[in-house]
Parts: C-alpha cells; structure tokens; sequence
C-alpha cells in the first residue's frame, strides 16, 4: 500500500532535481556568456554603471649614492594639499587664510588657483543649474503615461527627445574639482599635513607624493641633479641615469559598494610596484668636499672668477671629484655679443675691460642645482698643458731626442709664419728634455714643424681632443681641432704650444691619464665612468676598453721628465700646508718651505681667455681673437710619481689684475699650489703610501744631457 506513493515521492524528486539542475546549468552557461562575450549594450551599461575603483602604490625613484654609498640624493613621501573648488566653504577668504595658516603656505598661492578654478566653474554651474530646472519642468508638464515613458527610457539608457544640435557627455564642459595648491613643489611638513587634517574642511585633502631630497649637499648638486615635479631627472645625473632611478607605480583594482567600501579584488587586478634602482656614482662625496673647499680658497686668494677641478683614478677611468666653483663679483662687464642672425655692422672698438668669463646660469648664485657643470660643458685653451701630448709624440717617432739642443735664440724668436714668440725663460740654448722642464714655446714649435700636418691633427684626435668622453653628464661638449682639410702651417705652429685648440677639463685628464699607468699599461687610457662598475661573474669589477695613445717606454720617460716640472712648481710654493691638513708632516725647517709626502709630475699652462659666444650670440666685427689682460691658468699632474694612483687638474679662470701686475698669474703660481695641496690631501685620504726620496725617483731617471736610448721610428717633416 506505501509503495506507491513513494515511487511518486521519488519521481517528482527526480524530475525536480533535473530541472533545477537543467536550470542551474542553463544559468552557469548564461554567467559565463555575460562574461566571455557580454552584448555591447550590456557592456556599454556596465561601464556607465560600474562601480571599481583603483589605489595606486608608488614605485619609489632609487636613490644616487657615492661610491661609499653615502647618499647624494633619496625620496621620502610627502603630503600636497588639493582643493575641490565647488565644495570649499564660504567665506571664501576666511577659508583661504585658515587653510594657509595650517598648510604654511602663503595665501596667495591658495587663492589665485581657486579664484581661477571658480571663475571656470561658474558658466558650468549655470548651465547645470539650467539643465536641472528645465528637466523638472518637463517631467511636471508630462502626463502620467509620458512620464512612465521617460522614467523607462531613462532606465533602459535611451535618449529621451534629444534636441536638435544637443551636445554629447563628451562635449559638456565639467567642472574642476582638482586644484592642486602648490604645483611648483610646495610639499608639506608633517606638522603641517596634521594641521590640515585637523581642519576638517570641506572639499580641501590630502595627496601622498614623491618628495626628492639631496643630503649630499651643494659641493655635489650639480652633480646628483634635479627631478621636476613628476620625479622626471632634468639635471645632472638625476637626467642621465633616470631610466636607472625611475620607479613604475602599481596599483589595486577593486569593486565597491555605494558608499566606496571595497566588495571582492581579483588577483589579477593587483599589480606590484616597481621601486627604481639605487646607483652608485664614482664621486667620492669627501673628496669632493676637500676639492671643493681648496677651490674656493684659491680663486679667493687669485681673485679669479671661477676655478674648475676634475680627480680622476687613473686605473679605472672612475671621477673621483668634479668641482666648479664661480665666485660672485662685481664691477665685470659683459661682451658686447651680437645677434647671431643680425646683418654684420662695421667694425667696432672694443674697450680693454675686465670682461666676465663664466655664463652663469640665472638663480644659480642662490641654487646650486642650477649651476652648470663647466668641466664638461665650456673649453678653454689648453696652452703649455697640451705640451706633453706634443713633446711625447714627436719622441715616440725619433723626431728628437732628450738631449739634442735646440737653439731658442735667448727667449725671443720669429716663427716661420712671422708670429713674434716669447719664452717666460730667456735661454740660448736647451736640450729637448728641458724643452719641456722650462715650457719653452720655441724649442716646442722648431719641434713641431718637424711634424706632418696629418701626424699634429692626429695626435689631437688620439688622446681624445675633439671628441666627447661621454663621461655621464647632460651637456658635455666635444671641445674644437681644426678639421685636417682647414689645417694650416698657422695651425702646425698654434698646437704645438696649446693654442687653436679647445679642450674640457675632463678631457685633460683622461688624455693625461696616459702617463699615469704603470707597467704594461703605460701609454693607455681607458674611458672615464661616473657610475661604478658593475661586478662581473667572479665578482670583480668588468674591465673597460684600453687605448693605447703611447709606448710604455715613452710614457714613462714623459712622466719623469714632467716630475721636474713638478718639482719647479713646488719650489715656488711659499706657503705652508694648512696644520689641519692630511697627512702634514712636521719640520724644523723654516715656516714658509712645505714637506709633502708624495712626489707628484705634472705641467703648467697659461692662455689668454677667448670663451666661446653664448648660444645664438657671435662676436662683432673687429672684436680681437683674444680678452685682453685676461687668462685661464691651469695645471695638470699626476702622483705618487713611483706608481701613479690619480690625475688631478685645476684650471684658474681669470686670476685678477694684481697678479698679472705682479706676474704671478700663471699656471704654475695659480693652480700649481692647489694642485699640490690636493693631490696631497686625495692621496693621504686614500691610503697611498708615501714616496720614497724624490732624488732616487727623479734626477736618477731623467739625465737630461745622457737620456736613455728610446726607439727610432722614421719620420717625416712638413
């Protein structure tokens, strides 16, 4: 008797299950058609309808450290205020000044964007205000059948009776809701984000942003750089290494309620920031500092403009220190430039005044991001520095020997071209060696007229003049060689004493960097880096590329040859190494004759100043080739002189009227003492060992009159 209603029992359960499973399967497959491959209405209405919201998570920029890892230049978050101008409170200026008080920041800089802003929303506003009260008109003339009508058009997303030449959402103007308050990089203190948090006031919030911070200081700002507001390098090595630094931001997608509080995140809608790497710069902030700080004393002590330094280690091409110091002055006059596209007036007179050398670029005086990097970005005439690159050259190829003679006709000769030449030393007589120890401008021009021009012009361009050492800064220019085709016996007698030449600092001393290497790699540069190497597999640094530029023999000999110079130059140094210094030894001696602790090579050089015309600027008709009475006094050395670890050049610009009235305006006098003082203290703060006697390391490799025999290559004349 039961068994039948439970077989009925049974078969409807059976039957219900199968069609609630039918229905179940029906609607899987309808979600997963709405999501693979949803109509284009449905999609167009989701959109509209959607509510998902994004967080994002900043990708730090990576901070720039010196090579001992101190940092040059970090971000830190800081917190900028932003306004929605349609919600702040009235009134108005009570507000401004409110929110200017918390935020510490001036007034003004509150009230005219917002004064902007609300001038721009106010026509929007009528507008919307329009549109609104004529809605309600028409849904109040509707009968209730027309107003269903609408109210069902509206739901569906129809258009309901668009006007003719009625715009689109697209083409409505908005409102601006955002007003960033200091976008010129006004970031808050923490004290002041607290501040305007406690406020509580409408429409006014905070936005967490990168703020670029430069604990490295001024000695190495124009260095490290400057980022723009969007953390963007524009200066510097913030610029050059920016792909390096730049971080990529992530973020969070998420679906939301009405009330903005997060529903369900999908895995795949979460994308992890990338923070920048950190970078290494070859600079050594310390050294850096002490270059700096001898600088500034010696262009003060020159009464020169400016002075610029470039450190260099001479093993790896790595720049210890790159140093510009511009001294403010007044009573300097500025060129009288012309207009590059001008018409050519007549010739003028130009009035022998103290003209200004440095282009400073404006705001620099009192920012030192702003400041230009000279020992990259201006040349100058090398003068009787270029020297050895000459001097090594023409005995590389056995077109003189160290002790031949030269007659240079008691300091004061006609060139071959009718040029009047002058030597600081009235000699009758010299050995080519001592043609270099005095810096005698004759016996290196009979010298160099022994030369082809094709061997002058490529021996410029095989130490690396007129070319960039793309040494890792924004702005380097490749310096000026006469092209071969334009080469003249003017041009053959100019460079072989320093002259029709412009050089860079930081190309002095990668070329120099050729007599200051040891053994087998003597003769050899290598390219100068401002970031330090990466570590190759076995964990040692990766081995740049090597140029050759000279024998071994012949590199060596230069240098010992140049340490007499060196030895000259000190000899003149009247003054005693500061007590504080690195490394000063004590003596009983007189006050006035410093001790060094290493033995140092290297040469001297004055030119007269001839700058180039500013960008878009030339000089005008009749201006002479040359500042009068004006000079760029430099030296160039390399040290200890057994067993060469740095090259160091300093150029002086503009040593002022008294030392010229006094002739210590020169190189050796100007930027020969601080040279010496620092290679002394680099070296020192390095940890070199001392030399040992100058006598056993000098006198004993250069016998001037007895040089040893060097090889004879054959060469050629003019």
């Amino acid at each position: 008797m039961n068994r039948v209603p439970s077989r009925r029992v049974s078969m409807i359960a059976l039957i219900c299950g199968g069609v609630a499973t039918v229905g179940l399967m029906v609607m899987v497959a309808r979600v997963a058609q709405l999501q693979l491959a949803p109509p284009e209405k449905l999609v167009a209405t989701a959109k509209a309808q959607a509510r998902v919201s994004q967080a994002t998570q900043m990708g730090l920029r990576g901070d720039v450290l010196d090579r001992r890892g101190r940092v040059l230049s970090s971000t830190r978050i800081g917190y900028r205020v932003f306004v929605d101008p349609t919600l702040f409170p009235e009134p108005f200026e009570e507000s401004v000044q409110k929110l200017a008080a918390a935020a510490q920041i001036e007034a003004a800089k509150i009230r005219e964007p917002l004064k902007v802003a609300r001038e721009k929303n106010a026509p929007v506003l009528v507008s919307m205000k329009a549109e609104e009260e004529a809605r309600k008109k028409e849904r109040r003339e509707l009968t209730p059948v027309g107003l269903g009508k609408m109210v069902l058009a509206e739901l569906k997303g129809d258009e309901v009776n668009p006007g003719e030449g009625q715009n689109s959402e697209s083409d409505k103007p908005k409102l601006d809701k955002y007003v960033p308050i200091g976008r010129g990089g006004e970031v808050l203190s923490d004290a002041a984000a607290e501040a305007v948090r406690a406020l509580k006031m409408k429409g006014v919030a905070l936005e967490r942003h990168q703020v670029r911070e430069y604990p490295g200081g001024a000695e190495v700002a124009p260095i490290a750089g400057l980022v723009d507001w969007d953390n963007k390098g524009v200066m510097g090595a913030e610029l050059k290494l920016n792909k390096d630094l730049a971080g990529k931001d992530g973020g969070v997608k998420y679906v939301r309620d009405a009330l903005g509080r997060p529903l369900w995140i999908e895995s795949s809608n979460v994308r992890e920031p990338d923070h920048g790497d950190a970078v290494r710069l070859t600079i050594d902030l310390e050294v850096q500092r002490m270059v700096t700080e001898v600088l500034r004393r010696g262009a003060e002590e020159c009464d020169a403009q400016g002075a610029r330094c470039v450190v260099v280690d001479t093993q790896t091409g790595e720049v210890l220190a790159l140093v510009d110091v511009v001294r403010p002055m007044t009573g300097l006059h500025d060129f009288p430039y012309e207009d590059k596209d001008a018409p050519v007036g007549p010739k003028v007179e130009i009035p022998e005044r103290r003209y200004r050398l440095t282009q400073v670029p404006p705001g620099s005086e009192s920012d030192a991001f702003l400041a230009r990097n000279r020992c990259v970005e201006d040349v100058y005439e090398p003068g009787s520095t270029f020297k050895p690159f000459v001097w090594s050259t023409i005995t590389e190829l056995g077109l003189a020997q160290p002790s031949e003679v030269f007659n240079t006709h008691g300091g004061h000769w006609i060139t071959p071209v009718g040029r009047p030449i002058d030597d600081v030393k009235e000699l009758n007589k010299q050995t080519w060696a001592e043609v270099l120890i005095n810096s005698s401008n004759i016996g290196m021009i009979q010298a160099g007229q022994r030369l082809t021009y094709n061997q002058m012009n490529e021996m410029a361009r095989r130490f690396g003049f007129g070319s960039r050492t793309n040494v890792g800064l924004p702005g380097e220019t490749a310096g000026i060689v006469t092209p071969i085709q334009y080469w003249t016996n003017f041009s053959q007698v100019s460079v072989s004493y320093g002259h029709e030449i412009a050089v860079t600092p930081v190309q002095m001393a990668r070329a120099f960097a050729a007599f200051c290497r040891s053994g087998d790699l003597a003769g050899t540069i290598v390219p100068l880096r401002l970031t330090v190497p990466e570590l190759d597999t076995t964990g040692e640094p990766g081995q740049s590329v090597v140029t050759r530029v000279l024998p071994a023999d012949v590199a060596n000999y230069t240098r010992d040859v140049m340490g007499l110079v060196a030895e000259n130059m000190e000899a003149k140094i009247k003054v005693k190494p500061p007590s504080n210094r690195v490394g000063a030894q004590k003596s009983s001696e007189a006050a006035d004759v410093p001790q060094w602790r290493y033995s140092i090579f290297g040469k001297s050089g004055t030119a007269k100043a001839s700058p180039l015309p500013p960008f878009g600027k030339r000089k005008p008709k009749g201006a002479p080739a040359y500042f009068q009475h004006q000079y760029n006094s430099s030296f160039i050395a390399g040290g200890p002189l057994e067993n060469p670890r740095i090259v160091c050049i300093v150029v002086v610009d503009d040593p002022g009227p008294k030392r010229i009235a006094t002739k210590t305006h020169y190189g050796s006098a100007t930027a020969g003492p601080l040279v010496r003082e620092i290679m002394e203290n680099t070296l020192t703060y390095l940890g070199v060992p001392p030399s040992p006697s100058k006598v056993e390391t000098m006198r004993a490799n250069v016998p001037i009159l007895n040089a040893r025999s060097l090889a004879k290559p054959s060469g050629g004349g003019n």
